[in-house]
């Protein structure tokens, strides 16, 4: 049981960093093309 508690939360803690590293990028070439003019 514990082995799959853990790998459970590695899956959700992969899924939330890449949707913070997706937000953060995303946010960034917005800033950027606001900013192009």
């Amino acid at each position: 049981l514990l082995k799959e508690l853990r790998m459970a939360a590695l899956s959700i803690f992969s899924v939330l960093l890449g949707g913070a590293v997706i937000v953060e990028r995303s946010g960034e070439a917005l800033w950027r093309i606001n900013n192009s003019g």
